[in-house]
């Protein structure tokens, strides 16, 4: 009791439990007390300085009042109301809302969980929110310019609701792919989520420009029973030799030789030649290299070799036409008529094809650059190759 006697001394009141009539006359008094101490200051800016003494006595006064109903106690509601005003905000409106078990602040406590989900405190809100909101309500944390502080924190939660709301921020092809893979790696903090991933990968739901990040974050998982398993289903890329390839972050710090990455573009082991076209040299079947280096960062050509159907060029999407006559033909499409379709095949040959001739037209689901070709390198190659690519125009 010792912060509500100090509440009421900072107004100049006293009290002592020896009295009769001791709780309303408290709860009179506390009323006054902190009502004059929520008028007395301003807002406070900033990142959560250290609050004025006075509130601070106010907020440790009104914790301590928790067994007392703030609706059938008019004085303890209206200090908990000034209170709560005060700081708003603040890591102690958190507390006090979750405390008291308020219903009416949830769009507070998301609005907090939105810039402060990393926090003990925005894990406090979120997981008040999570336990008592249905999902439809929930997708508001997820709302605004940057999201990743709500997905990190929704991986600390291992409640159904938050791993829903984390499986589908991964399938939401809208999402940008750097929420997306933040949500992997949240699911990956709990069992639950990790067997909810392993869910989506066996039924088909686990979208394929996933499966490299959700083997890394797999390969981080400290169950060994649920790691080998996981690993098993989606197994990490490996480079040639058999070894396994070290993550992105890792390769992205070795230093590579745009000399010998060019050697690697050329050579007929790597196949980056066969498809792709860098000035007057390789086929022209899949996009032109020439400005490259301009377009992805070394963080993101590495991606677009070691799992290409993560993103697929724009035009360049896979075909597959079978005709009539048993035929098959892979390649893209580039052209179309009433009566005809016309795809590129990887020889860069164009074809064209009859309609009436065509039985079926599908369009493929990855791409159409194959996965693994990193297994006909070491990893200095890979190193070199990228750093050729990421040299280019330059």
């Amino acid at each position: 009791m010792v912060c509500l006697s100090k509440c009421l001394r900072h107004q100049g009141l006293s009290w002592s439990p020896s009295h009769d009539g001791y709780w309303p006359g408290l709860l009179s008094r506390l009323s006054l007390a902190l009502s004059v101490v929520v008028m007395s200051i301003g807002t406070t800016a900033g990142d959560w300085p250290e609050l004025d003494g006075k509130v601070y006595h106010a907020v440790e006064a009104l914790k301590r009042l928790v067994h007392l109903d703030p609706v059938s106690n008019p004085a303890v509601g209206k200090a908990l109301r000034q209170t709560l005003e005060a700081v708003r905000g603040r890591p102690e409106y958190v507390q006090l809302v979750t405390v008291f078990g308020l219903k009416d602040k949830d769009e507070a406590l998301l609005a907090f969980v939105r810039r402060h989900g990393d926090s003990t405190s925005g894990l406090l809100a979120l997981d008040y929110l999570v336990k008592r909101r249905d999902a439809t309500f929930l997708k508001g944390i997820l709302s605004g310019e940057d999201p990743g502080k709500a997905v990190q924190a929704l991986g600390n939660l291992s409640h159904p609701t938050a791993t829903g709301l984390l499986g589908d921020l991964v399938t939401a092809g809208d999402q940008p792919l750097a929420t997306r893979e933040s949500a992997i790696r949240s699911l990956c903090r709990s069992r639950h989520g990790v067997e909810a991933l392993l869910q989506m990968h066996a039924g088909g739901i686990l979208p394929s420009d996933m499966s490299l990040t959700a083997a890394y974050a797999f390969n981080q998982l400290p169950w060994a029973t649920l790691k080998e398993r996981a690993l098993g289903q989606i197994p990490l890329p490996q480079i040639r030799g058999g070894a396994t390839l070290p993550p992105v972050r890792d390769l992205l710090v070795h230093s590579g030789d745009i000399a010998l990455g060019r050697e690697v573009f050329h050579k007929a082991e790597s196949g980056c030649a066969m498809c792709h076209r860098i000035g007057d040299q390789g086929v022209d079947f899949g996009p032109g290299l020439d400005e490259i280096g301009a377009k992805l960062g070394k963080d993101a050509l590495f991606q677009a070799i070691l799992d290409p159907s993560a993103g697929i060029a724009f035009g360049y999407e896979g075909w597959e036409m079978v005709t009539k006559a048993g035929d098959a033909w892979v390649g893209v499409l580039v052209g179309e008529t009433e009566t005809s379709l016309t795809v590129k095949t990887q020889s860069a040959a164009l074809l064209t094809l009859e309609k009436k001739e065509i039985e079926d037209r599908i369009k493929m689901k990855g791409s159409l650059m194959p996965t693994g070709l990193q297994q006909a390198m070491t990893v200095q190659e890979l190193v070199d190759l990228v750093a050729y690519l990421a040299s280019l125009p330059k």
